[in-house]
């Protein structure tokens, strides 16, 4: 059983994370959404994997922006996004026996773009958890993020953001 994960943030500025088991996804069109009705028996398990995963991750990555912005203020919090969120997702992908990513609806590194089965997901921003399966029976799942109040020193508009 592969398990593919995106968790995107409500918000057009937040994060998202990818979390699966393999190196490349299958191509979009073969995702379709499955209610927990249709689901196989092993599916049924894959989403509080998943949602471990992604709280696994979101509680790391905020304790330690929490830590940054009370100690040293909101221009070294970046860092932790940039250096520290990449080790975290590793750290928790190893644990969970899953494959992480960070992507965003508005990329800052062109590297954390979306895989191509998740990019219609995007699109439409899903604001509450989307699980999908394709053909094989593989599992994915869509699990918005809600931005805290602290992200959007950076990740807010421009007003948000202080000089």
């Amino acid at each position: 059983m592969r398990l593919y994960v995106l968790c995107g943030a409500v918000l057009s500025a937040g994060l998202l994370l990818v979390v699966g088991c393999s190196q490349k996804p299958p191509a979009q069109s073969t995702w379709k959404p499955i209610e927990p009705g249709a689901m196989s028996t092993v599916q049924k398990r894959q989403p509080e994997r998943a949602l471990a995963a992604k709280d696994a991750m979101f509680n790391q990555l905020m304790g330690k922006l929490k830590e940054v912005l009370a100690q040293e203020g909101p221009a070294h919090a970046i860092a932790v996004c940039q250096q520290e969120a990449p080790r975290i997702a590793q750290q928790v992908a190893k644990e969970k026996r899953v494959k992480i990513g960070r992507t965003a609806l508005k990329l800052r590194n062109p590297g954390n773009h979306p895989p191509d089965w998740a990019k219609e997901l995007l699109d439409r921003t899903v604001a509450a958890p989307t699980f999908l399966a394709n053909a094989k029976g593989e599992f994915a799942a869509l699990l918005p993020i809600q931005l805290q109040p602290q992200c959007l020193t950076c990740h807010g508009s421009g007003e948000q953001i202080p000089a």
